[in-house]
């Protein structure tokens, strides 16, 4: 009777210890992320600014975490390939994805019910990566030299001021139409492929002026050939901090930046989001990491995710305006 008691306790030990232990799998499960490579979505060709933006904190996060974070570039469909991709991954951490506004904001705005993915519903925010200030410019060929005298010769000649852009729905037409409706000018869009396309017609004077990043217009700045007139960005650029910000020379709030964020499909641990944030973050306040984006025409841009949350949605309202009220739609 003793032997059967002894063999019963020992029984329903072990069934608790059973059933402790499915208790605590889940626990320790999300304690071992990421215990294999984590996937890293980009929606551009191999070799662009984002591959190398998402590159360096990738690679930071390879060395603390001590697992692979491999770039997996998927270009195409105005970059909703990738983030259809992105979007409908398991949400266990091991997909990220790393685009700018023009995939979260812009293309789904331009497509509106057709669009595949939706930035609310379908990822949580993990954080800024980096910023391409935008910088309005003109021709050394063009007798204008302030903002104001652009705008005077706009307001002066209704239509005959033109601007290039590199594509219908992109930064620099947009920035171009939100300023247009706040000085109530006629100014001509004239778009083009890219910005290799549409550069030598600005140097050459057959289009007035452009917005773009330092990438594209920095060089001919520095020799003289164009002429910039202000950073689009909210706060003056460390590339060029001489040069008066839109919102100094009278413009309120006006910004137009690109921005570089990640992001995670919905669903994901608030725990794995909150540990790949604090190490981005880390990285991007040191020295090396903003010495490593500015060779790229980068700034190094750390926030939490409720930022890249804010600035997603002041981003949707601002230019979802902007493409209704001008019929803006996808080339």
């Amino acid at each position: 009777m003793r032997r059967e008691a002894v063999k019963a306790v020992a029984a329903i030990a072990a069934i608790a210890a059973l059933f402790g232990g499915l208790a605590c799998a889940p626990a320790v499960a999300q304690q071992a992320w990421p215990n294999k490579a984590v996937r890293v979505i980009i929606p551009f060709p191999p070799g662009a600014g984002a591959e190398n933006a998402a590159r360096l904190v990738s690679n930071h996060w390879s060395k603390v975490f001590g697992q692979g974070f491999v770039i997996d570039a998927r270009p195409g469909g105005n970059t909703m390939i990738g983030a259809e991709a992105a979007a409908r991954s398991a949400p266990d951490g091991y997909t990220l994805f790393l685009c700018a506004a023009s995939t979260m904001v812009v293309t789904p705005g331009l497509m509106g019910a057709k669009s595949p993915i939706n930035a609310q519903r379908d990822f949580v925010p993990v954080g800024l990566v980096s910023r391409l200030p935008f910088f309005l410019v003109v021709p050394a060929t063009v007798p204008v030299n302030s903002v104001t005298e652009l705008v005077a010769l706009a307001k002066t000649k209704p239509g005959a001021v033109t601007y290039a852009s590199n594509g219908n729905g992109t930064a620099g037409h947009l920035g171009f139409e939100v300023l247009k409706r706040q000085l109530g000018i006629d100014v001509t869009h004239i778009p083009y492929k890219g910005y290799a396309q549409a550069l030598p017609d600005l140097l050459g004077g057959r289009v007035t002026t452009m917005m773009a990043d330092l990438v594209v217009v920095g060089p001919t700045i520095k020799d003289g050939r164009l002429r910039a007139l202000a950073a689009t960005s909210l706060e003056r650029s460390r590339f060029l901090p001489n040069l008066p910000t839109m919102v100094e020379l009278g413009f309120p709030g006006y910004e137009v930046t690109v921005w570089f964020g990640v992001f995670a499909p919905a669903g994901t641990s608030p725990e794995i989001v909150g540990k790949l944030n604090a190490e981005m973050r880390k990285y991007l306040v040191t020295a090396e990491a903003r010495e490593a984006y500015e060779k790229l025409g980068h700034e190094a841009a750390p926030s939490t995710p409720e930022e890249l949350r804010a600035q997603v949605a002041a981003d949707a309202e601002k230019y979802g305006k902007v493409i209704r009220d001008a019929g803006i739609k996808l080339e």
